[in-house]
């Protein structure tokens, strides 16, 4: 799919894009290694679901640093995540999330 997406951001010149790959828990998606970036598309696996910020911190050090993607993100929902993680705490993980989505 990126590969077919990045051939038409070059066709029509487009500006670059990013491809967010949601994931809710270890397992869900099958071949990271396969999702790569292009020339003209950055992959942001985005650690998703709610829970309490140790659950959420959790989640991230699961999913993200040991992975073959780019970049790292969150996901906040503002009334399931409580308490909610301020951007400063997510900002603290590591790596650092390029992307965090509020809900």
């Amino acid at each position: 799919m990126v590969a077919f997406l990045d051939r038409l951001v070059e066709e029509r010149n487009l500006p670059d894009k990013v491809v967010v790959v949601h994931q809710f828990a270890s397992g869900i998606v099958f071949d990271k290694e396969a999702i790569r970036p292009t020339e003209n598309f950055q992959v942001v696996l985005h650690a998703d679901g709610s829970g309490s910020p140790e659950n959420k911190l959790s989640k991230y050090d699961q999913l993200v640093p040991s992975q073959p993607i780019q970049y790292g993100g969150f996901k906040f929902f503002y009334t399931q995540d409580v308490p909610l993680l301020t951007p400063e705490q997510a900002l603290d993980e590591y790596p650092a999330p390029v992307v965090i989505g509020y809900q």
